[in-house]
This record gives C-alpha cells, structure tokens and sequence, in this order.
C-alpha cells in the first residue's frame, strides 16, 4: 500500500505486480487498486475504538443472542471482570437480584424491537458489592437492516442515589421535628423515615412493643445503598 497526493488530496493505493512468465525480458503488469475508502475506515475505526476503551463511562457489546463480545477498561474497573472472563457470558451475570423482572421484560421488547433503551438496572460485582447503574442499550443494525450487535453504555450512580437518599431523609426528618406534637410521634416518624429512606429497621430503647416486634435496634435492610 502507498499512498499518492491527488489534486491537493490524498489517496491510498494497493499495488500488485504480475510477472510475464513467458516474456523473456522478465517484464510483468502492475495494478494500482485505489483503497483510500478503506484506509478512512480503519482510520475512523481505530479512533473510534480508542474512544470506546479510553471512555469514563462502562461499555459494554454483545451479539443478538446477549453474549458479551466486548467490553471496555471502566467496565473493568467498574465490576471486577477481565475482558477474558466476562466475554461470551450473558449480562445476567451483573444482577443483584434487585431489579424486578417486568424491568428486564421491557429492555428486551424494546431493543429487539430496534429502539433504544435507558433506565436504571441494581446489579451486582465479581465480589459480591451492590452498585446502581444509570443504563442506555441501543441496537447496532447491519447493512441488511437486521440487528447485529447491541451496545450497553452505562454509568454508575450509586453515590447519586446515596446522596439522594440521604437528602430524603434529612428533609422528611426535619418536617417530622416540626409537625410531630409529642415524642412518641416524633421516634416514630423518625424511625419510619428511615426504615423507608435509609434502609434500616428500627426500633426504640423504652417502647417494649417496639422491641418485641423488632427486636434489634437497628438493622441494615437487605440491598439498602452503602
């Protein structure tokens, strides 16, 4: 391959030269083949996967089936898993068990129907940790029109949801101290609040119903955000 300045533009062209085996000068006929279109290809294709592994946010690539053809150094990162162990597995490997079934009914209705996807998926890391993704999925059509790959760009936002938990809580508790007209009523919308926000079971030293019915003062609820 060489390439050649055409008219202030540059091109590339793939030379093959046929020696005349019966011509006993050693004489041949050359080919040029112009590839310019080729080479701009491989060029945008080599940007576009520099773009795709050095991206902030989790990528991910799987075939019409769901197996994983690829995915992206923050989706390492991100769950713990190699390129080598998570390619040909099945997404479902990530669920926490969090995420209710209909959610995933509806992702998979929608991108095989050819549209894209966003939403909120609860999975799960290599080492167990639970973390919220913010998703988008999106099908990758062929020439044919037919859907070859989907592409799962997904960002992590279990600090956001932290946060915003925590927000919550502080602003129903403060609507709590000021509408509550006893104490009785102020522990138990406290403890309610964070049952509901926090993620907790609560129970309160000195209200014996409370303790029989709870038994532990406070006790993380299953899947509450750390």
């Amino acid at each position: 391959d060489y390439p050649c300045h055409c008219q202030d533009k540059k091109r590339w062209f793939h030379l093959i030269l046929i020696p005349l085996l019966e011509n006993v000068n050693g004489g041949a006929v050359a080919m040029h083949i112009d590839i310019t279109e080729q080479k701009n290809s491989e060029k945008n294709l080599r940007i576009l996967s520099k773009a795709v592994e050095q991206s902030p946010n989790s990528t991910m690539v799987t075939n019409p089936s769901g197996q994983i053809e690829f995915v992206n150094r923050e989706f390492t990162l991100l769950t713990g898993y190699t390129q080598e162990e998570i390619k040909g597995k099945n997404p479902n490997i990530l669920k926490g068990g969090e995420t209710s079934l209909e959610i995933y009914k509806e992702l998979w209705s929608t991108i095989l129907s050819g549209k894209k996807w966003q939403g909120e998926l609860h999975n799960r890391k290599k080492g167990g940790t639970l973390f919220w993704e913010d998703a988008s999925i999106s099908p990758v059509f062929g020439k044919k029109g037919r859907i070859e790959h989907f592409v799962a760009i997904k960002v992590d936002i279990t600090e956001r949801k932290r946060i915003h938990r925590a927000i919550n809580m502080i602003t129903k508790t403060n609507l709590a101290l000021v509408h509550s007209k006893n104490e009785s009523r102020l522990l138990s919308a406290v403890r309610k609040i964070a049952e509901q926000e926090g993620g907790y079971f609560m129970s309160w030293i000195g209200y014996k119903s409370d303790i029989q019915k709870n038994a532990l003062i406070c006790q993380k609820c299953k899947g509450a955000i750390e």
